[in-house]
């Protein structure tokens, strides 16, 4: 009897001791001190940050990046604009 698990595949035997060790855990015996808590609101603190950051960055290229492309276009539509070049005509007769 062959079965899939997490993708991969095993046979009774595997599978029988994969749900005995689930069933029947194990005492661990670990210790948390005091600086533990301190560590991890240090690293949620820092992935804020970061993330904060990073977005700012992303946010200011891509206005950059607008800005600039708005620049391109007004710029090239003045000079390619062929109702400016008539009034200029017309202003000079």
């Amino acid at each position: 009897m062959n079965t899939r698990v997490f993708g991969k595949i095993v046979n009774g035997a595997q599978l029988y001791s994969i749900v005995i060790v689930m069933l029947f855990p194990r005492d661990v015996f670990a210790y948390l001190d005091p600086g533990t808590g301190s560590l991890v609101i240090q690293a949620i603190i820092a992935i804020f940050i970061g993330a904060g950051l990073f977005i700012g960055h992303i946010r200011i290229k891509v206005s950059r990046f607008f800005s600039s492309l708005m620049k391109r276009i007004k710029g090239k539509k003045t000079e390619t604009d062929p109702s400016d070049s008539r009034e200029n005509e017309e202003s000079s007769q």
